[in-house]
């Protein structure tokens, strides 16, 4: 097996880093024109990826239908009318939207637990592993892990 030296290692792991640069690349060369008659699929970036003419065109379009409201946290906007829709869909006094999956999950855990200090969780759940310790640090807490390495666990455990 040949050594590496710097100058190789240099050259193999440049290669390595490219596809990453693929989505910059496809975006740079896309289509300019303000739509398309099909739309265009594209598996990277989240929702449709619009250039600032085809954006500021979408929100004219929406304006035109029904003027945008201003939108601010928990007040107003899109929001406040998805909420209300969401109310007459489930029956329900009041809807919440949540910015994110993370404070959803945080706010029920707190909720749900009342004065409790302690809630029992998976080993492998998503609130366990990968939230960090926000239901200690926003609400004081504490995860407590059944079912070690198993994706479900029993009443007696």
């Amino acid at each position: 097996m040949p050594a590496f030296n710097r100058r190789n290692f240099l050259k193999a792991s440049g290669i390595a880093v490219l596809p990453a640069f693929i989505p910059a690349t496809v975006r740079a060369a896309g289509n300019n024109s303000p739509y398309a008659e099909e739309p265009i699929i594209k598996f990277f970036y989240d929702g449709e990826d619009f250039n600032p003419s085809q954006y500021i065109a979408e929100l004219q379009k929406i304006n035109s239908k029904e003027a945008i409201k201003r939108d601010f946290y928990l007040e107003g906007g899109a929001v406040a009318a998805m909420e209300k829709k969401f109310e007459e869909i489930t029956g329900k006094e009041k809807a919440l939207c949540l910015p994110t999956g993370t404070m959803a999950n945080q706010l029920a855990i707190a909720v749900l637990s009342g004065n409790n200090t302690k809630v029992f969780v998976q080993d492998t759940s998503h609130v366990y592993r990968d939230e960090a310790d926000a239901a200690q640090s926003v609400f004081q807490k504490r995860l407590m892990p059944l079912a070690m390495g198993k994706t479900y666990f029993t009443a007696e455990e």
